[in-house]
């Protein structure tokens, strides 16, 4: 439901995205890309605090979610040129993202930060990832 969510405020949200899709893990993200730039939205983990409660259960669990953005551009070997062109989508995606809560489940999105993951064949990869919270109760 997570991932669901946040795929659709990025499909409506950011334009300038050609293609947002879903990926089990990081490196089924690129398999069948035909356009660009692109983004691949993935949990990328879960971490649960301690219980709260003594006689059942109530932890706080934030949930990390990978934002992973294609660009290419084949103009340029460096990358430079494809990097720029990724910055105004990844100021897209930030601004779609940040405060905004999936639903009300769940706590409003932080950017946990972002990082090169490749460069080859003219296409940047880059990651931004986003914490969210909700609480895992029984």
């Amino acid at each position: 439901m997570l991932v669901a969510a946040i795929i659709a405020r990025l499909r409506t949200e950011v334009s300038a995205l050609r293609d947002v899709t879903g990926a089990a893990d990081l490196r089924a993200a690129g398999i069948t890309l035909k356009r660009w730039p692109a983004a691949w939205v993935v949990l990328t983990g879960e971490q649960a605090q301690a219980n709260q409660l003594a006689t059942a259960v109530s932890q706080r669990v934030v949930a990390t979610v990978g934002v992973v953005l294609g660009a290419r551009d084949v103009s340029d070997a460096t990358g430079t040129a494809a990097r720029e062109a990724l910055e105004p989508v990844r100021g897209a995606v930030r601004a779609a993202l940040l405060g905004w809560a999936p639903d009300a489940e769940y706590e409003p999105c932080v950017l946990r930060g972002g990082r090169l993951l490749a460069f080859g064949d003219a296409v940047l990869w880059w990651l931004d990832e986003f914490d969210t919270a909700y609480y895992a109760r029984a």
